[in-house]
């Protein structure tokens, strides 16, 4: 299985995205509200001056209310053994569960030994973590015959697994800022 494909070309994620998205509006707005402005002052312009300030109010707290509903989830990744490598960080929603390429939110970090934490923007909503630490840098989790990892692996809920987790095992509910720990653990030393 690749680590992260593709995916990771770009370090932007959810929140970023639509903070972007708010920049650009605002400006766009704040231009066509100068422009209105600008145009002169008789009763009709008045009254249209007044409904699009009030398009404008309206369209900016939508916006707004976009990026109020990311929530920060802080990421604490536990027992990583070493520092050589990378970590790919991959969250999924149940919709998108296993999809590599359309994954919810994904990075690759550099591993610090004991506790490497990351840090995300979510919108509300079930998700499950996966976690491979891809300790010779070939872009995969490298496994032994048995297709079990021979490379350290996390999930979220920390399972007990015999068998390849389902969403429903590792999936926790985001409805605000929180955060959650991940053990990292070998399966083949």
């Amino acid at each position: 299985m690749q680590l992260i494909p593709s995916l990771c070309s770009s370090s932007l994620d959810f929140a970023f995205h639509h903070k972007a998205l708010l920049l650009v509006t605002l400006i766009w707005f704040i231009a066509i509200y100068d422009t209105i402005f600008a145009i002169g002052n008789s009763s009709v312009k008045f009254l249209n001056q007044i409904k699009m300030k009030q398009f404008i109010l309206t369209s900016v707290l939508f916006f707004v209310a976009i990026v109020a509903n990311a929530h920060k989830l802080t990421i604490h990744l536990n027992n990583v053994e070493n520092g050589k490598g990378q970590l790919g960080v991959v969250v999924f929603g149940a919709d998108n569960y296993m999809q590599y390429t359309n994954a919810t939110w994904a990075t690759i970090v550099k591993p610090e030994k004991g506790t490497t934490t990351v840090t995300c923007d979510l919108p509300a909503g079930k998700y499950a973590i996966l976690v491979m630490h891809d300790e010779n840098m070939n872009n995969k989790v490298d496994t032994n015959a048995q297709g079990i990892p021979t490379e350290p692996t996390g999930m979220s809920n920390n399972p007990q697994l015999k068998g390849f987790p389902t969403f429903d095992q590792l999936a926790f509910e985001v409805s605000r800022d929180a955060s959650i720990d991940i053990n990292m653990v070998r399966y083949i030393k």
